[in-house]
């Protein structure tokens, strides 16, 4: 949050080139993890990665818009601000690209804060996105991860710091977070 938005979009240019570094590794991981075959996981980690680019693009974009009014001196301004905490539950059957990226990124750079938890079927995925993260050096408390299972969740849920939540699985469970 104390960060610009272009200085956030920088991070993802550092993130982008962790994720080409390691993609063979990543790609392994997940293949082994998840039972995928290697083409399945190598498209996950590049789906991944253009997500990290896309977020590096809009990073140095102007946000916001304007709304033009009917009264000639007036106009409307949209700004985005950082919601603050944001909860991310990961599938197990999408570890990579959907949680650790498509969910996460986006939330990071419009300047909230992260707490990541994989589902409990693919930890060592989970873990590798959070090194990827640390590998970029972004700053401490920003991308948190925290392993567990369904109970882990439920606490994530009902906790009155986490903001909003991005949940990706099953309709019962989304429909429990919803209530709660």
């Amino acid at each position: 949050k104390s960060l610009s938005r272009i200085q956030r979009a920088e991070y993802f240019w550092k993130l982008a080139k962790v994720l080409e570094s390691k993609t063979e590794y990543i790609v392994n991981a997940i293949s082994l993890e998840t039972g995928k075959s290697l083409n399945e996981s190598r498209a996950e980690v590049i789906e991944a990665l253009h997500m990290v680019q896309f977020c590096f693009g809009k990073g140095r974009e102007p946000c916001g818009n304007v709304i033009s009014s009917e009264i000639p001196e007036r106009d409307s301004f949209v700004i985005r601000k950082p919601k603050g905490v944001v909860a991310v539950i990961a599938p197990w059957n999408f570890p990579f690209a959907i949680g650790g990226f498509w969910c996460a990124s986006p939330a990071l750079l419009e300047g909230n804060t992260v707490v990541f938890k994989p589902s409990e079927l693919t930890p060592m995925v989970g873990q590798i996105i959070a090194e990827c993260f640390d590998e970029a050096r972004f700053p401490p408390g920003v991308f948190n991860l925290l392993h567990g299972d369904g109970v882990v969740g439920s606490k994530i849920a009902t906790n009155d710091n986490i903001n909003h939540i991005a949940f990706t699985g099953s309709v019962e469970v989304g429909k429990y977070i919803r209530q709660v």
